[in-house]
């Protein structure tokens, strides 16, 4: 099952930090998400993880397993999409969206933060959760809350990064709380949209960039440095579709 791996590579702490794999389960659940933790290295964490899945509300929609690979007592790593009920539940009443997280095991959170997510609750952008589980069956004291652009719904990052706009009043929200700084006005300029067609390539390529998450992130109830996530991607695209795409582009 899975659409796919993913690897990342932590390059604060360089080669001796290793690399972390990802299976994405997002729509194609695995048939077996132990076969994964053992050929990841790390068969220990698949009972801890089958633990922690059974306990997630049936509503919250698992889209990768990850865990790094040459870490010795490494944590799983569990991302999930939340249905927009629990962004609610958690602006009507934070408190009780703590208790829904102490019942699937996360009992890191302290006033500040319950009073911080409340405030991320108010702006209207899909939620994807991030938990940490040890082999113990142990939840770790860190999460984090991707707030999901709506760039690839045709919203143009320059809108969406003014002050005024979903990701300009999330960055000020976190900017607040002294979790980011002025740069983040810089990703009004980080998308863009690109024909290239290199001179010694008989092809044609489609070069895209766009923000896709704004990551907010807490340990044992502290806020810690928000980062954003851009992806990038580089794909041929046919003649046909180089000369459509020509003949649509203004002559200047």
């Amino acid at each position: 099952g899975g659409v796919g791996l993913g690897f990342a590579h932590d390059i604060l702490t360089g080669p001796a930090g290793g690399t972390a794999v990802y299976v994405n389960t997002n729509h194609r659940p695995l048939a077996s998400n132990a076969g994964f933790f053992a050929a990841a290295g790390h068969r220990e964490l698949a009972p801890a993880v089958e633990s922690f899945l059974c306990q997630l509300p049936e509503s919250f929609r698992v889209w990768y397993l990850g865990v790094f690979a040459q870490r010795e007592g490494s944590p799983a790593r569990v991302g999930c999409f939340l249905p927009d009920e629990v962004r609610l539940l958690c602006q009507k009443s934070p408190a009780q969206f703590a208790r829904e997280l102490a019942h699937i095991g996360f009992a890191a959170t302290s006033p500040t933060m319950l009073e911080q997510l409340g405030a991320l609750a108010q702006i209207p952008l899909g939620w994807e959760m991030q938990f940490d589980v040890y082999a113990n069956g142990r939840v770790g004291e860190v999460l984090s809350v991707d707030l999901c652009l709506p760039v690839k719904r045709g919203v143009r990052a320059d809108e969406l990064f003014a002050c005024e706009g979903l990701g300009g009043r999330a960055m000020q929200v976190l900017e607040a709380w002294g979790v980011a700084d002025e740069r983040w006005h810089l990703l009004r300029h980080t998308s863009l949209s690109r024909l290239v067609r290199p001179r010694s390539e008989n092809a044609a390529f489609l070069q895209r960039c766009h923000p896709v998450f704004i990551k907010a992130k807490w340990e044992a109830g502290k806020p810690r440095a928000a980062k954003v996530y851009l992806e990038c991607m580089t794909r041929p695209v046919t003649s046909s579709t180089w000369d459509r795409l020509q003949a649509g582009r203004p002559s200047h």
